[in-house]
């Protein structure tokens, strides 16, 4: 589905019993944004893995916030991965053994061998002396809609789910009467029916969600 068929079903989801907190005749940019910050939780649930996300650095860089898409091509939830060029990566490692193994607050600049992600924040062991554009591998969000034609990037199968998902965010503040509740716990389960099947299809196709943060409901 195409953005604009996403906001023109998040509407119709509207038309009975609930009220957009946008108002009676909400924007095109509002529907846009609620269903962006659909996307956005639905990324949160299924975590997709991006193998190949493009990082600019510009010296002296050492941390960066993962959301920081002036920076990252997309942006990101989680690192597993960094890649400088053919055959040079620099190591991801857990915040203790960073803190251990580094002396990252007062190294000089040069080219980093070892990074962390902690606090939704990439730091690496040094600052960097140069500028490159480099790689980086994990958990990623989808890429927002802005034009009427862009498609989600989440299957074919799961497109209506995001305009399931946006009407619960959208309605959830505005609603007081059990009618209501109802058809928002229906939204809810429809899309969960929906995500819940990708997110599964995902597991066996790229990574183990064992130790993924658990999601009952939006």
């Amino acid at each position: 589905m195409q953005l604009s068929e996403l906001r023109t079903l998040l509407t119709q989801l509207h038309q009975t019993d609930l009220d957009n907190v946008a108002g009676d005749n909400p924007s095109a940019s509002d529907l846009n944004a609620q269903i962006n910050r659909a996307l956005r939780e639905i990324a949160r649930f299924i975590r997709p893995h991006f193998a190949k996300v493009t990082l600019s650095i510009t010296s002296p860089d050492q941390e960066i916030v993962l959301t920081n898409t002036a920076k990252f091509a997309r942006a990101m939830l989680d690192i597993d991965g960094i890649y400088v060029s053919s055959g040079v990566e620099i190591a991801v490692i857990p915040p203790p053994a960073f803190e251990r193994d580094t002396n990252w607050r007062f190294a000089t600049s040069g080219t980093p061998v070892l990074a962390t992600v902690e606090n939704n924040t990439l730091r690496f062991d040094r600052p960097w002396a140069t500028s490159p554009s480099i790689f980086v591998s994990g958990d990623g969000f989808y890429l927002p809609l802005v034009n009427d034609t862009d498609v989600p990037e989440l299957p074919v199968d799961a497109h209506e789910a995001i305009a399931y998902v946006a009407a619960v965010f959208a309605a959830e503040p505005s609603v007081v009467d059990g009618t209501a509740m109802t058809r928002l716990q229906n939204y809810s389960a429809r899309s969960f029916a929906a995500l819940d099947a990708v997110r599964k299809s995902l597991a066996n196709q790229q990574f183990d969600l064992t130790n993924r943060p658990a999601v009952t409901q939006w």
